[in-house]
């Protein structure tokens, strides 16, 4: 694969002709935090298992306290 290509997974199964398919991991999250008008935590994003959603959002929610 050359090093400016771009996927092309428009077709019926989401495939690009070079083989790479375009898969969403099963896991969603989202996170929202705010104070009056200021967002302080706006988060929202796929992975692969819950696990995964919990460890980041505790990492993310570590970075937050350390602002405040």
């Amino acid at each position: 694969m050359e090093a400016n290509h771009v996927h092309d997974c428009t077709g019926p199964d989401a495939r690009c002709p070079c083989g790479w398919k375009f898969t969403v991991p099963p896991v969603w999250a989202q996170i929202e935090i705010g104070r009056d008008r200021e967002a302080l935590l706006a988060e929202a994003f796929n992975c692969e298992t819950v696990e995964a959603a919990i460890e980041f959002i505790e990492g993310y929610l570590k970075r937050l306290k350390a602002t405040l």
